[in-house]
């Protein structure tokens, strides 16, 4: 998982729901992330605790351009958006690695 410029790996924790794997050393040690499928089975959104104070926040899918080259190049690719602090939306990146 990629959000904006943190990169972190994730495990599967619990049926649609992945973590941070254990590490003392990372503040992002345990965070969880949800993801949310539509009718296809596509991810429509993500919802993660990225702020105690507030509800998790949750990022909904949003349509990308995509070229032949990116197409041709097989890999799948889902971008996220949320409404971050500040009117920053938050960008998260998730990539499927080649089959």
């Amino acid at each position: 998982m990629k959000l904006n410029d943190v990169e972190r790996p994730l495990e599967h924790f619990h049926y649609d729901t992945f973590r941070v794997p254990e590490n003392p050393l990372d503040s992002f040690e345990k965070l969880t992330v949800s993801f949310r499928t539509d009718p296809d089975g596509e991810i429509s959104s993500l919802s993660a605790p990225l702020d105690l104070r507030v509800a998790d926040i949750i990022f909904k899918r949003v349509a990308e351009a995509r070229t032949v080259s990116e197409l041709a190049a097989r890999e799948a690719v889902t971008l996220l958006r949320g409404d971050g602090p500040n009117g920053q939306p938050p960008l998260i990146t998730l990539r499927r690695k080649p089959l």
